[in-house]
């Protein structure tokens, strides 16, 4: 039996690019792209690696699109002077080493014209019937190299992906997984004319507010990224707003990842398990694009 754990937006890509000889076995909608207006990054970011799968979801690279750095009140491009502390600020002092190389070069990039939350549905209603038998199977039990128990029964393990969030993975096959830390992440989705963001999609703030990231999503409405509640959020966006709505907000818990990946080769050579996904990785750095290189390679 081949598994996909996890009926997430990573876990249906997984299922549409694999075929049906793999089974899903669901843990819950998407945390992220459930909504509308979605609450993550709402793009793929174009690389020419999966051109042809996305061409397969009627997506072709469409616009640029933009982040910026709020920096002494001037909005400058992201170098890694100034995405060091931002990345220590949102993912702790032993973030990974690669994130700041890596956002350090995300100042203008294309994106596909699709969006993730969009994408997200469609792939519910592909595969729902798959997504209803996989319920009906059962919760994950044993897992070894050989074999793999499913609501009771054993079958044969002829690979498992796993793309839910890896502290969920391992307390669900007797792990610990205290070493796997995290911060609440609460977001508001405002509505304003009052911000300039000067042609920028995304701004990263470096300036000690409590919104790390926000994102532009209309003209006049934006999608404020926290790392701290706030009991009167009005009161703090009236900081930099004079006539502002709060459409709606809500807390993600172990919405941001703290610190840096743990070693996962256990996980294959002991359950035959690959992970894939940014929670699943425990890494940030795994954006949409990157998931889907590495599924199309397996």
């Amino acid at each position: 039996m081949k598994l996909i754990l996890g009926s997430g937006l990573i876990g249906l890509l997984a299922r549409k690019i694999l075929g049906p000889t793999w089974t899903i076995i669901p843990y819950g909608r998407s945390r992220f792209f459930s909504f509308t207006p979605a609450l993550d990054d709402n793009f793929v970011i174009r690389d020419n690696r999966i051109d042809d799968f996305m061409a397969t979801l009627g997506a072709t690279p469409q616009h640029l699109y933009r982040v910026s750095c709020s920096v002494g009140g001037a909005l400058l491009p992201p170098t890694a002077e100034i995405v060091d502390p931002w990345v220590t600020r949102v993912h702790g002092e032993d973030h990974p080493g690669h994130l700041v190389p890596l956002y350090s070069k995300r100042n203008v990039f294309s994106v596909y014209n699709i969006r993730l939350n969009e994408l997200y549905s469609r792939l519910q209603k592909e595969f729902s019937e798959e997504i209803k038998a996989g319920i009906a199977l059962g919760n994950l039990g044993d897992v070894n190299q050989e074999s793999v128990t499913v609501g009771g029964k054993k079958y044969d393990n002829e690979g498992i992906i796993s793309t839910i969030p890896l502290d969920a993975l391992l307390k669900s096959i007797g792990y610990n997984a205290e070493g796997l830390n995290s911060k609440d992440c609460h977001i508001y989705h405002i509505a304003t004319t009052d911000l300039d963001f000067e042609g920028a999609n995304q701004i990263w703030s470096t300036e000690g507010y409590t919104f790390y990231k926000c994102n532009q999503i209309a003209p006049d409405r934006f999608v404020f990224y926290c790392d701290e509640d706030m009991t009167i959020p009005g009161a703090y966006f009236m900081q930099f707003m004079r006539r502002f709505d709060i459409l709606d907000g809500t807390r993600i818990p172990n919405g941001i990842i703290q610190g840096s990946p743990p070693d996962l080769k256990f996980l294959k050579e002991n359950h035959n398990i690959k992970c894939i996904g940014s929670y699943a990785e425990w890494d940030p750095a795994m954006d949409v694009a990157t998931c889907l290189m590495r599924i199309l390679t397996l």
